[in-house]
């Protein structure tokens, strides 16, 4: 009888089985992976029963993916995995996604955009069975890149002033080449559709469902207010138009009228589409100045007026109800605020002005009693601003883009840059993880991916 015959009749089973789980151990630690003693012994004791833990993206991250990789610790015995992802962290009605493999990482398919905020959490799975006890929930936030992608460029017409989105469609002008229409259901691609002629170059835009306002300022005629009927991207119908001497600037339908804004005040059109007042009324709030932007929060409409700051209408009733000074005026020789324009995060009016390097932030709280609060500095005068969840993309003059978190409203943080060299953009519009812009001298349109892969 061999030494080990003899080992195996007189050591009780226990002892065998001790001795077999010993060498397990040790194995483990030697001849695997490094992984902490606790973890070991969890996977070997405890298995697949115990819950999992999550491993990146860590809790509560910001991060510039579109379709981030989640990572989670091995369950030892686990032979596969259910992941819930929810934009709710109650998780309330989401059907677990299943993993068949035991692999302990899942890329979501279907891009996020900046600004989603998603809850994800994991349990082990053995068999047909799954653990009673998931794993703590996480949460991440989509955020844009500090190094955005240039990823197209397309020629579409000189003096390029206006543009906008709305769902997958982009209105751009293209000067006195009128204005054009593009599919952007593949957002870094758009498709012409139409095009549009105008009289003279458009500035303003804005588009409520099926119809388009659009107004005229680039030229030397008359200039033209269209209303126009989009529902067929491919044949843009002109519904009604009205043709004033006055230039016209900004535009924004807000309640149930069209503003216009002026070399020397504003119109204001009655508007349900498809009806458009050719008899609008004109108001004149700076005595002789132009109104140039405006912005809609709640009930009330912010707009700019040169020379002078902001002022606050409330549509009920067409009112105004506040207005405050622009810090402008008290730092330019001889006092000066053109050409601005208007944005709105929260509880505050961001503008930029182009005879001043930096953006103005109004508190719009007590909104009978806006107050100019703080500025931040940009290293040119600005051209527009716009604004998706709390992530402000500023146009300044040397063509650049300054992209600011607003998470401390009044003390924007600087957290990327397009810089001219990428792409020289005068105006632009965010949709989604791109900005789309326009140089008004070149023509060109350019689009930047916010969120590109490999970050």
């Amino acid at each position: 009888m061999s030494d080990q015959e003899y080992l195996m009749k007189k050591l009780p089973v226990s002892a065998i089985v001790g001795a077999v789980f010993i060498a397990v151990l040790v194995f483990s630690l030697v001849a695997c992976d490094p992984i902490s003693l606790k973890q070991t012994i969890d996977n070997l004791v405890l298995g697949w029963t115990r819950a999992v833990t999550l491993t990146s993206p860590e809790n509560e991250s910001e991060i510039a993916e579109k379709t981030p990789l989640l990572d989670w610790e091995d369950a030892g015995g686990a032979t596969g995995y259910q992941v819930q992802i929810s934009e709710s962290e109650s998780f309330d009605g989401i059907t677990p996604i299943d993993i068949e493999e035991a692999v302990s990482e899942y890329e979501i398919p279907e891009p996020l955009i900046i600004g989603n905020t998603r809850y994800w959490r994991v349990r082990a799975v053995n068999g047909e069975t799954a653990s009673e006890e998931w794993s703590e929930a996480y949460s991440f936030s989509i955020i844009p890149s500090s190094a955005p992608e240039l990823v197209n460029t397309l020629t579409i017409g000189e003096k390029a002033w206006g543009i906008t989105t709305d769902g997958e469609y982009l209105y751009s002008s293209a000067g006195v080449n009128g204005l054009k229409m593009f599919d952007i259901s593949d957002p870094a691609s758009p498709v012409l559709t139409d095009t549009f002629p105008t009289a003279n170059g458009i500035w303003g835009i804005d588009v409520v469902g099926d119809y388009a306002y659009a107004s005229e300022s680039i030229g030397s005629a008359d200039y033209y207010v269209y209303l126009l009927d989009v529902s067929e991207p491919t044949n843009i119908v002109e519904i009604d138009s009205h043709t004033y001497s006055n230039q016209m600037y900004g535009l924004k339908y807000a309640g149930i009228c069209l503003f216009v804004g002026l070399f020397d005040g504003y119109y204001r059109f009655d508007s349900i589409p498809p009806n458009l007042d050719g008899t609008p009324d004109f108001e004149d709030p700076g005595a002789g100045e132009r109104v140039n932007s405006f912005a809609q929060t709640g009930g009330y409409l912010v707009y700019t007026v040169d020379n002078m700051g902001i002022e606050i209408l409330r549509l009920n009733g067409n009112t105004v109800v506040g207005s405050a000074s622009a810090k402008a005026l008290d730092v330019t020789d001889p006092p000066a605020f053109s050409n601005s324009m208007v944005t709105i995060y929260g509880n505050y009016a961001y503008v930029t002005t182009m005879d001043c390097s930096f953006i103005e932030i109004f508190n719009l709280e007590n909104i009978s009693s806006p107050e100019s609060v703080a500025t931040y500095d940009l290293p040119t005068a600005g051209n527009n601003i716009s604004v998706i969840d709390h992530f402000a993309f500023v146009s300044v003059f040397d063509g650049s883009i300054r992209i600011l978190d607003l998470s401390s409203p009044t003390a924007p943080e600087l957290i990327g840059t397009i810089p001219s060299e990428t792409a020289e953009i005068t105006v632009h519009t965010v949709a989604g993880n791109y900005l789309y812009g326009t140089n008004f001298a070149t023509g060109e349109l350019f689009v930047v991916d916010l969120v590109p892969e490999g970050e």
